[in-house]
């Protein structure tokens, strides 16, 4: 998969409005095998959005198309909010406090193998897209990473309980 193309895609056709960077909540989504992006919900903070599916793992699955299931090989979201240069902000300064923010969309994803992809526009230059997939480890692709270690480690017990006949796995 290449991640960075599926960010692109997804921070194009997820969540538009009128306007891209006025978003009220963050969308979570799924990628198919066949590259199609499934929106599985929404919610007004993306960590406690992305707290709640680790916590739902199960639910997770129905969320997703008849004869998916399982299948989804990447994970994402798409959000709007401030961004500012990180040299700008002292500790605990928001990025919305920065004399130098900017109103920002970005979508984040992370695959199977645990690869990023990030793209993100900025509403001062709509028309430049920023990818990369370096995938910092803090933040939302570190939030995604989680998730994603989460959901592996799920279907990996879901496979291991059908092996193993009579015996009840908790998942």
């Amino acid at each position: 998969m290449n991640t960075k193309h599926t960010a692109q895609k997804a921070l194009t056709e997820v969540g538009c409005t009128d306007d891209p960077f006025d978003l009220s909540e963050a969308y979570f989504f799924a990628v198919l095998p066949d590259d199609a992006i499934v929106v599985l919900g929404t919610h007004t903070d993306v960590f406690e959005g992305l707290e709640v599916m680790r916590d739902n793992l199960p639910q997770f699955h129905d969320l997703l198309p008849p004869g998916t299931i399982g299948s989804a090989v990447a994970i994402g979201i798409v959000s709007c909010g401030w961004a500012a240069p990180l040299d700008t902000m002292g500790d605990g300064i928001p990025a919305s406090a920065s004399p130098l923010r900017r109103r920002c969309r970005l979508a984040a994803l992370v695959d199977s193998s645990l690869g990023f992809g990030v793209a993100a526009q900025f509403e001062n230059s709509p028309d430049e897209i920023v990818v990369d997939d370096s995938g910092p480890d803090q933040g939302i692709p570190r939030e995604l990473k989680i998730t994603m270690e989460a959901l592996l480690a799920y279907r990996f017990l879901e496979q291991i309980s059908r092996l193993i006949p009579g015996e009840e796995l908790e998942l």
